[in-house]
């Protein structure tokens, strides 16, 4: 059994995570500051950056945590609701140096990417990823799944290890 690590965060992944949670306390604080006591009582305002600290919880809830490839398959680990891809459904996995994506459903880089994309050719894929750059690309009966492992190289390697 191989755990691997995610690869750092991205830059997109690095802006959208600290600039939105920068920009949603710098508005709540503000809020507080200038709107007084009334804004203080106000349930509204509370229920509203309540429901958006909620959000940022589970986006890094649902984001990938960690991969790990064991005997069975690869399993995608989440906090919540980790994702398993047995050897039986795997066709192919390969690393791919800039994938060429864009986001149909899902985060798009807030603590990670994940969720439903289009590749380049408009054929839907999964992502779990913190990167674009030099992720595995794992090719299923199904589908395909993106991945980053910080190490991607020794990742395709523990795989097709079991492929064989």
């Amino acid at each position: 059994m191989s755990r691997f690590k995610m690869a750092p965060w991205d830059v997109t992944v690095k802006f959208f995570t600290w600039t939105t949670i920068a920009l949603v306390l710098f508005i709540y604080g503000g809020v507080f500051i200038l709107g007084g006591e009334e804004a203080r009582r106000n349930l509204g305002v509370h229920a509203l950056f309540l429901g958006l600290f909620f959000s940022f919880g589970a986006c890094y809830a649902l984001g990938p945590r960690s991969y790990l490839v064991n005997e069975k398959g690869v399993r995608i680990e989440r906090t919540v609701g980790s994702i398993f891809i047995p050897y039986a459904q795997i066709l192919s996995v390969e690393v791919v140096e800039q994938a060429n994506l864009s986001r149909a459903v899902g985060n798009g880089g807030i603590f990670s990417y994940y969720g439903t994309y289009f590749d380049g050719s408009g054929t839907k894929v999964k992502v779990y990823a913190t990167r674009f750059e030099r992720m595995v690309q794992i090719q299923t009966i199904k589908q395909s799944y993106y991945l980053s492992p910080d190490d991607p190289e020794s990742f395709v390697e523990a795989v097709k290890r079991h492929l064989t």
